[in-house]
């Protein structure tokens, strides 16, 4: 319950931090994802809060929950590493 709880506020805070860039939905698979770059201080704020066990990567539970900041070159995977979401995050076009 505890975990299932951190997942929806960690998503709600997610999505406040991927209002400064634009938000794209795939109709076929219904997923959602964030063009346009943000600063590399909002990227890494945003990698704290979806990585919920801060081991440095995010599995797939994490990147689901935290699919609408997500660069949409990284929605694909089913990990993502620190540095790659940063990098992808702030150069999003």
């Amino acid at each position: 319950m505890l975990k299932l709880t951190m997942v929806a506020l960690t998503a709600s805070l997610l999505s406040i931090g991927a209002a400064a860039a634009a938000s794209t939905t795939d109709t076929t698979t219904g997923t959602t994802s964030t063009t346009g770059s943000m600063s590399k201080a909002d990227c890494d704020a945003n990698w704290k809060l979806a990585d919920l066990n801060a081991d440095g990567s995010l599995d797939k539970a994490e990147m689901d929950a935290a699919k609408t900041m997500m660069p949409s070159s990284l929605v694909s995977g089913s990990s993502v590493l620190m540095n790659d979401y940063v990098t992808a995050c702030s150069t999003a076009k």
